[in-house]
C-alpha cells in the first residue's frame, strides 16, 4: 500500500512541483513538510486539505493505492531552452482542463486528423507563408479586417475560425508570471489553446491567440509570452502572428491613412492601431519593421510608457453592472467548439450533466443555456467585456 509520503512525491512529480515549492504554498519549510510526511500527526486534516488543494486532487488521492494522473506541467517557451517548470494552481487547473478534454474518448471519436492546423499548414511552409495561407483559409482579407469596428470583434472572429480546425480555444485568468497563453498540441486529438485574460486587452489577446496557433502548427506544447523571445520556436510564432494580423499590404494602406511622420506620435499611432487591430506596442514594432517609423520610435514609445503608463494593459473594471446572461460568460470562457462536441453527446446519453461538470467545471444549472445557444451566438455574444 502506498504511503502518504509516496503519494505526495508522485503527485509533486505530476504537477512539476518541488517539496520546497509545495511547502511554501502551504506555509511550511521543505524540512517541516518532509518531517510532517514522515510522521503525520493523528489530527492532520487541515494540512491534508491544503496539500490536496495545491496538488488539485481530492483528499482521498493522498491515501489511494495508485493515485495515477498524467503529468500536468508543460514546457515554458519563455526559456532559452524550453523545459518543464512549476506553475501556480490556477494555471495548473487550466492545463488540466485542456488536457482532460483533449484526451476524452468522446472528443477523439469526432476528431478529423486531416483538418488539424499542422496538416493544413505544414511546418515546411515557414511562418510567413503559413500566415498568408491561413488568412486565405479563413477568408480574412484586408477589407474584412478593416471592416471590424473593434479588436474584440476580430478576436472573436479569428477564434471561431480556429475552432473549426480541430482546436478548442479557451479563455482563463491566471498569473501572468505563468505566461499570457499556452498551447497543448497532440497528433491524435484536438489541439487546445488557452489565452490568459488577466490584464490582457483584446489586441493583446488577439496576438497571443495568433502566436499559439503556430504552436499548434509546429506541434509544440508549452507556455508563451509573445514579448519574451529567447528561442527559435517563439520567434517563428511571433513572425506568424505578425504576418497573420498585419500583412504588409494592410500596414501600408493603414499607414497612408494615419501616419504623417516617421517619428512616434501617440494620436496617429492610436488611429493606425484602430484600423489594423494590433496593440499599440505591436503597431510601433510593425511600423518600424515596414519602414513607416524610424528605429527611434521604439525608444520614444518606451519613454511614453514610462511617463504615462502602458495603455496596452487592460485595467480592471468595476464589474456587476449590466451583467450579461451567464451563458455568454461561459461562451467567452469555453468557446463554441466545446459545445459543438458535447451537446450531441449529452443529447445521446453518452455523458450526463455531472460528467460534463467534472470535465469542464460548468455547473449543471448553466449547461443547457450554454450548449444550446453557442451554435447560434453572435461574435459579440462571446465577448466578456468591452475593449479596454
Amino acid at each position: 500500500m502506498a504511503s502518504l509520503k509516496q503519494n505526495v512525491a508522485r503527485l509533486l512529480e505530476v504537477r512539476g512541483l518541488s517539496e520546497t515549492e509545495l511547502g511554501a504554498r502551504i506555509g511550511k519549510t521543505s524540512a517541516e513538510l518532509r518531517q510532517w510526511l514522515e510522521e503525520p500527526p493523528k489530527r492532520k486534516e487541515t494540512v491534508v486539505k491544503k496539500i490536496a488543494s495545491e496538488l488539485l486532487v481530492p483528499d482521498f488521492f493522498l491515501f489511494a493505492d495508485t493515485p495515477l494522473l498524467p503529468a500536468t506541467s508543460i514546457a515554458d517557451f519563455r526559456l532559452s531552452t524550453p523545459a518543464l517548470r512549476p506553475y501556480q494552481r490556477d494555471t495548473l487547473k487550466a492545463i488540466d482542463l485542456a488536457k482532460s478534454i483533449q484526451a476524452d474518448p468522446l472528443v477523439r471519436a469526432v476528431f478529423k486528423p486531416e483538418k488539424r492546423l499542422s496538416k493544413l499548414l505544414p511546418a515546411s511552409l515557414g511562418p510567413k507563408k503559413a500566415a498568408a495561407q491561413f488568412r486565405e483559409l479563413i477568408n480574412l482579407t484586408d477589407d474584412v479586417q478593416v471592416a471590424f469596428d473593434e479588436p474584440r470583434q476580430l478576436y472573436s472572429h479569428v477564434r471561431r475560425c480556429v475552432e473549426q480546425f480541430e482546436a478548442f480555444v479557451f479563455q482563463f485568468s491566471f498569473s501572468t508570471n505563468d505566461g499570457v497563453g499556452f498551447a497543448v498540441s497532440g497528433e491524435n486529438t484536438f489541439d487546445a489553446i488557452v489565452v490568459n485574460t488577466l490584464d490582457q486587452n483584446y489586441p493583446r489577446r488577439l496576438f497571443t491567440l495568433a502566436h499559439e496557433i503556430y504552436h499548434c502548427v509546429l506541434n509544440e506544447t508549452g507556455v508563451s509570452d509573445p514579448a519574451v523571445l529567447k528561442n527559435n520556436v517563439e520567434r517563428q510564432c511571433n513572425t506568424f502572428a505578425v504576418e497573420l494580423l498585419s500583412p504588409a499590404s494592410l500596414v501600408s494602406n493603414a499607414a497612408k491613412r494615419t501616419i504623417t511622420s516617421s517619428n512616434f506620435e501617440i494620436t496617429e499611432l492610436r488611429s493606425f492601431s484602430k484600423i489594423v487591430k494590433l496593440s499599440l506596442y505591436a503597431s510601433v514594432l510593425r511600423l518600424v519593421e515596414t519602414g513607416h517609423y524610424s528605429q527611434s520610435a521604439i525608444a520614444a514609445w518606451h519613454a511614453f510608457v514610462k511617463s504615462t503608463g502602458n495603455p496596452d494593459f487592460k485595467k480592471s473594471g468595476g464589474g456587476g453592472k449590466n451583467r450579461q446572461p451567464e451563458w455568454k460568460y461561459k461562451l467567452s470562457k469555453y468557446g463554441s467548439r466545446l459545445a459543438e462536441v458535447y451537446r450531441p453527446a449529452i443529447a445521446a446519453g453518452l455523458i450526463d450533466d455531472l460528467d460534463f461538470f467534472r470535465l469542464s467545471g460548468i455547473k449543471p444549472k448553466y449547461q443547457a443555456e450554454y450548449l444550446n445557444n453557442a451554435s447560434s451566438a453572435s461574435l459579440e455574444d462571446s465577448v466578456d467585456e468591452p475593449d479596454a
